[in-house]
């Protein structure tokens, strides 16, 4: 398939895909057989093709939509849209936000609020009625608006299509950085220290029933933040909820728990390289190799973990 493969939504058992370039949208079945590259009945099903799967819906990237050319962010609202959020490159460098709905196959977007602020990170709140946006500060050569003094958190209602409240948890940081939901209204941040690149902040943000935001805490770590903000993030690493009710993360070759009530970090081991993390029956997998791994010895439940 023609698509360079960042950002990832799933809703009522399909697959949502998009990333580079020009913002595709592909949809995946995986009740089917995969056919992108394969000919059947003597062709080569075009990615549009309606038996291809997985199959190119549109282009989320239009001027009239989000106008982006990459999509990093992806999350499900509570009206049963999947929603992607990413940057422009090339004739532009602002952000944008799309969001699709399957049950019309209609698309819509907005990327004027997000002309100076990149999209990065995003994550659905109070079941989906809310999405935090995560972004990255930038030069706006488009609309003209001046670069902003620091990366800023940003609530867009689900509802009503628009952004709401706003929170910069770092001051002078070029962006909030990775984000993760956990519990129902609350996400988990990591940005980095504008004044140590040795260094950076791990923060809590806590949405209302509302849409207000707040900084619940932030905390100051000794570590670097792992990964680059405005990065093509494929970097070996991830953030991720277990089932515990923390968050997993590595900082370098360690991977570690964090508990989102207070920011407090547990190492669990070594993990060399590491890898995106998946959570199935207990067990614990790592990609970021060309093999599939587990974590032998270890088994996550929301009661814990047990060794």
């Amino acid at each position: 398939i023609k698509l360079s493969h960042h950002a990832t939504a799933m809703l009522n058992g399909k697959v949502y895909m998009s990333g580079y370039p020009t913002s595709p949208l592909y949809v995946f079945d995986p009740t089917k057989p995969w056919t992108a590259g394969k000919f059947i009945n003597g062709r080569l099903i075009p990615d549009d093709d309606p038996e291809a799967n997985p199959r190119r819906v549109l282009y989320l990237g239009r001027k009239n939509l989000a106008g982006t050319h990459k999509m990093y962010a992806a999350a499900v609202g509570a009206d049963g849209l999947v929603y992607f959020g990413g940057r422009w490159i090339r004739d532009g460098a602002c952000g944008g936000m799309a969001w699709f709905d399957p049950a019309t196959a209609k698309a819509g977007g907005t990327w004027k609020p997000f002309s100076n602020y990149q999209i990065t990170h995003m994550a659905a709140v109070r079941g989906g009625r809310y999405i935090v946006v995560s972004t990255r500060r930038v030069s706006d050569p488009i609309l003209g608006k001046p670069k902003p003094a620091q990366g800023a958190l940003f609530v867009f209602d689900t509802r009503s299509k628009t952004l709401g409240a706003r929170l910069e948890p770092v001051e002078r940081a070029k962006g909030t950085g990775p984000l993760c939901a956990v519990g129902d209204g609350s996400v988990l941040g990591w940005a980095p220290d504008p004044d140590d690149k040795a260094a950076s902040f791990l923060y809590r943000a806590d949405v209302g029933e509302d849409g207000t935001l707040r900084l619940a805490f932030r905390r100051h770590l000794p570590f670097p933040l792992p990964v680059a903000v405005g990065s093509n993030q494929q970097e070996a690493w991830d953030f991720r909820p277990g089932l515990d009710g923390k968050v997993w993360t590595f900082i370098g070759a360690v991977l570690v728990r964090i508990d989102p009530k207070d920011g407090s970090l547990e190492p669990i081991g070594k993990v060399s390289p590491p890898g995106r993390i998946a959570f199935t029956g207990g067990r614990i997998y790592l990609g970021g190799t060309t093999e599939l791994r587990r974590i032998k010895g270890l088994t996550v439940s929301r009661e814990g973990i047990a060794r």
